[in-house]
Parts: structure tokens; C-alpha cells; sequence
């Protein structure tokens, strides 16, 4: 999503705009702008997108690495080529090659998909 007309905060139409105009753009259906602009003004402020996002309990910057159910992977922050928080999974274990991201969640973290 982008602040199209920089006010701060996102409208419905710098939501849906973009997809609607050319199939194939990324964009969101008007339901998750009405189900996140929480006061129904029709603007939705960076509080109120990001207001079920939960901070992180640990933190890295260049990598770190995880042993997870006895294999060892490797968090890599690969620059700010794509965006700033992106991280590359490494596998470091040599029997373990997670090849989606489906695969690595049923192999290690715990509950539905």
C-alpha cells in the first residue's frame, strides 16, 4: 500500500485504486480497509493498520541463527533491497531444505497453517 497523496494515512480508494485500474497490481479489497480502519472515518492512520501487529520478542540485524527441533537454520538480513525488514531462511543443517514457506511452518512452528 502506498500514502498516495502523502497525508499520513491510507484512503479506500489508494487501497483498491491500483488493482481495479490494472488487473494483476497488487492492491486490497475494500473489506480489509473497512475492517481496519477501526473508526470508521474512511481513513485508516498507521495506528490503526498496525494495531494487531505484535512487536517482536527477539531482534537481529546482520543474522542469527536457530536450532529448531535439532536442526539449525540461519536468519539472514539480506540489505534493503526488497524492503526493510526482509530476512533470507538459510538451512544449515545439511537434511533440512525448506522449500516454501508452507514447508518450514508445519516443520517448525506450532499450531494451523
Amino acid at each position: 500500500m502506498i500514502d498516495r497523496n502523502n497525508n499520513g494515512q491510507f484512503e479506500l480508494e489508494e487501497i483498491v485504486g491500483p488493482a481495479m485500474a490494472h488487473p494483476g497490481v497488487c492492491g486490497m479489497p475494500a473489506s480489509f480497509f473497512q475492517s481496519h480502519d477501526r473508526n470508521h472515518d474512511g481513513h485508516m492512520t498507521p495506528a490503526e493498520y498496525y494495531a494487531e501487529v505484535r512487536r517482536p520478542d527477539i531482534v537481529y540485524s546482520d543474522r542469527m541463527q536457530l536450532i529448531l527441533g535439532g536442526k539449525t537454520i540461519e536468519l539472514v538480513f539480506p540489505g534493503k533491497n526488497h524492503a526493510d525488514d526482509g530476512t533470507v531462511i538459510r538451512a544449515v543443517s545439511p537434511s533440512m531444505v525448506p522449500r516454501n514457506e508452507a514447508r518450514f511452518r508445519r516443520a517448525f512452528l506450532p499450531g494451523p497453517d
